[in-house]
């Protein structure tokens, strides 16, 4: 039977040539007799290998060190090997039998841990919907933190419940004294308040002033009292001019002539320092209307009709002299 063996270590030391007789050519271990084969290695780094048993005979190879043999036969402290060659058995050690490594069994994925607390029943999973902004818990009870919030209206699926409390498919635990088996239905908008007659009539003054940097605000106690105003502007307040709900209850046209009448005053003041300049004299609606006119104020019957010379001193004012 033949003997398997490694070998060992490098430069092989000279061992004197035994004369001996030849050898029956019989395969058995090396070192110790044995039926069975067994794997031996070398103890020097490399191992020369020879023609014949001993040095005298010429190197044909070298082995490393580990190097698995099988040895047909030995003669006296030479080894025959079964690749062909000869090899000092000074230099071989026996080494134990390699044992097929064993396949470790593939790992199984570990369960995610997970701080929520097991529920002692359970029941199989239903959905549900929330009524209510509801705090998904850590555990069963509010003493327990709070890990997310739900809104209204949430579906979720509850897995077990124990008590007033319901564990989530996706973790957790919430009250189900905010859970419903149907979806709440959603909450109409709240229907938007009619905008008044008023307030429309403001915007639209405000939407002519918007290009003048002005803006129109309800006149309450900016201007002074007078039965019939309309409206007014106070130096006060340079960037606002007011109107009073008489104008707001006219017609649009009568808004537009009052918001440019009342942006005129405006422009004389940013002109001249005042919104009455000298230069108008006793004709000072006049000549403001004559203004509002040139700014695209509607000619309206029963508000002042300007001449022609009042056109001309809204030209002179509107060129910065002022008197």
């Amino acid at each position: 039977m033949t003997t398997t063996v490694l070998l060992g270590a490098a430069l092989m030391m000279v061992a004197p040539m035994a004369t001996a007789t030849p050898a029956q050519a019989v395969t058995h271990q090396v070192v110790v007799s044995a039926k069975k084969s067994t794997s031996v290695k070398v103890t020097t780094s490399n191992l020369n290998v020879r023609a014949g048993a001993g040095t005298k005979y010429r190197v044909i190879k070298s082995l490393k060190k580990g190097t698995k043999v099988t040895v047909v036969s030995t003669k006296g402290k030479w080894a025959e090997l079964s690749a062909g060659g000869y090899v000092s058995t000074s230099y071989l050690k026996a080494a134990p039998a390699s044992k097929p490594a064993s396949k470790k069994p593939a790992a199984k994925p570990s369960a995610k841990k997970t701080n929520l607390p097991a529920a002692a029943s359970s029941s199989k999973s239903k959905t549900m919907y929330t009524t209510g902004n509801l705090n998904v818990r850590a555990g069963e009870g509010t003493k327990h933190r709070v890990i997310k919030s739900l809104k209204k209206g949430s579906k979720v699926t509850v897995v077990s419940t124990k008590g007033k409390w319901a564990k989530l498919s996706t973790g957790g635990y919430v009250s189900t004294s905010y859970l419903k088996s149907s979806k709440p239905a959603a909450a109409k908008p709240a229907a938007k308040k009619p905008t008044s007659a008023r307030a429309k009539q403001l915007a639209y003054a405000n939407q002519i002033a918007k290009p003048y940097g002005a803006k129109v605000a309800l006149v309450t106690n900016q201007c002074p009292g007078v039965a019939n105003l309309l409206g007014c502007f106070g130096a006060g307040t340079p960037d606002t001019i007011y109107l009073t709900n008489r104008a707001l209850d006219r017609s649009s046209a009568w808004v537009k002539y009052v918001t440019l009448h009342e942006l005129s005053h405006r422009a004389m003041m940013k002109t001249c320092g005042t919104p009455i300049p000298p230069i108008v004299g006793k004709r000072v609606e006049n000549v403001t209307d004559a203004y509002a006119h040139n700014l695209g104020a509607p000619k309206i019957k029963g508000t002042g009709m300007p001449k022609a010379s009042d056109y001309a001193i809204a030209k002179k004012i509107k060129a910065g002299k002022c008197s």
